[in-house]
């Protein structure tokens, strides 16, 4: 008989309005209250269960220890995401076209 992979679940880590979106999709979430030795602290104890990290920006600029540890464990993958507010002010036409351009290098118009 074979065995199936292990799976390893994700973890978001924001603030307790992005948290409630993670718990009702069934993702395990860390409400961050601006101490980020409390945050890597209980990354650490449970780091063998993830192997995705969602986060918002503000956070991952806030701790350079989770900068860190995320150096020393290359194989969880994080994901750094805007927050609502912040995504509000992006204009998605300017947007995707400034992606386009820098990702194919060439220049395209997005109707």
């Amino acid at each position: 008989m074979s065995s199936l992979p292990v799976m390893k679940k994700a973890l978001l880590i924001g603030d307790p309005y992005l948290c409630l979106v993670a718990a009702a999709a069934g993702i395990d979430y860390f409400v961050f209250g601006n101490n980020c030795e409390k945050l890597v602290e209980y990354i650490r104890g449970k780091i063998d269960d993830y192997r995705l990290l969602i986060v918002l920006r503000p956070i991952m600029k806030a701790c350079s220890e989770l900068s860190k540890l995320l150096e020393e464990h290359r194989e969880i993958l994080p994901i750094i995401i805007d927050s609502p507010k912040e995504l509000e002010k992006i204009d998605p036409k300017k947007h995707y076209e400034e992606m386009i351009t820098k990702y194919i290098g060439l220049k395209f118009e997005v109707k």
